[in-house]
């Protein structure tokens, strides 16, 4: 009798967490971004697919203690909820598509304290050759900027020393334009050419999401951006964020943007394929992804890099 009000206590914890957590994964990203005091859920919302894994995880316990009943209404409604994720996501994302003609764009989170790796990285852009180069927190690159933008025609400028958001590039020149409420430069804007055509090509980088209206002013003033812009789009940044969050979705939904069918991790680095997707390559307008992978794990950030091939067919 002991033993089985034990297993029976252990199977009631398991439940009550099976609850919180499928509940979480399933519904957190349904609330608006502009219901206040939802922080924990902008959180949460970016790990939906986690806590639905953790959910089905947690199903198989309970069906180890026995409770094969519970395991399966649980796995069940996980499942559910999964699959309702999944074809959300399926819906907002679209294919990688071939092309004969393409352009490379890379998007790095540099970090602002990664001096000591600053060589390196420069380094390891040089060698992946990106036609585009967007660097984030690119202030920790000073030493090696010089190096870097001696490859490309031109170089967008610092606004102040923390360098929100740097682009460089070769051809047409980048447009900056005062982007957010904490700092400027945080978004810059450039055409690249691609089989005869122009992409535009948005760099940015955001605020935490659960900054209470500095995030919502933000994604509010890159959603009308993008959306006036003519023609073929790819936006890429740091986004602080999944694709399927609700900030993201809200954003893509109004500038007609998609991510990739599955996009890449990004974040913690050290996460590798398993971390979460919180930087962006987004297309819209008429532009498809040729492909996105994944750059600089091993280059000090606490992000991984994105190198993405886009044409425009």
């Amino acid at each position: 009798m002991a033993r089985q009000a034990v297993r029976d206590g252990i199977v009631g914890a398991l439940v009550l967490t099976e609850v919180v957590v499928v509940g979480l994964g399933a519904f957190a990203r349904l609330v608006p971004s502009e219901v206040h005091t939802n922080s924990v859920l902008r959180v949460m919302d970016s790990l939906s697919f986690h806590l639905l894994i953790v959910g089905l995880v947690l199903a198989g316990v309970i069906a180890a203690l026995g409770a094969i009943r519970v395991a399966l209404a649980a796995g069940l409604v996980t499942l559910t909820a999964l699959g309702f994720l999944v074809a959300d996501q399926r819906q907002h994302s679209l294919p990688f598509v071939d092309a004969e003609s393409s352009v490379r764009v890379l998007w790095f989170n540099v970090l602002y304290d990664n001096v000591e790796n600053s060589a390196a990285i420069v380094d390891a852009i040089i060698e992946a050759n990106p036609d585009l180069v967007v660097l984030g927190e690119a202030g920790a690159l000073v030493a090696d900027m010089d190096r870097l933008a001696a490859n490309y025609d031109w170089i967008t400028d610092c606004p102040d020393d923390h360098c929100e958001v740097v682009m460089l590039g070769r051809g047409a020149a980048a447009e900056g334009q005062p982007f957010g409420i904490l700092r400027p430069g945080r978004y810059f804007t450039a055409e690249l050419p691609v089989g005869g055509q122009a992409l535009n090509v948005v760099g940015a980088h955001f605020v935490k999401p659960w900054f209470d209206g500095l995030a919502g002013t933000e994604q509010w003033q890159l959603r009308n951006r993008v959306r006036k812009i003519e023609g073929p789009v790819l936006v890429v940044g740091d986004f602080n964020a999944a694709p399927w969050s609700n900030p993201v979705r809200w954003m893509m939904e109004g500038a007609d943007l998609y991510s990739a069918r599955v996009p890449v991790a990004t974040w913690p680095v050290g996460a590798g394929a398993l971390g979460v997707p919180i930087d962006q390559v987004l297309v819209g307008h008429g532009a498809r992804l040729v492909s996105v992978e994944a750059f600089g794990d091993d280059l000090g950030s606490n992000h991984r890099g994105l190198l993405a091939e886009v044409t425009i067919p």
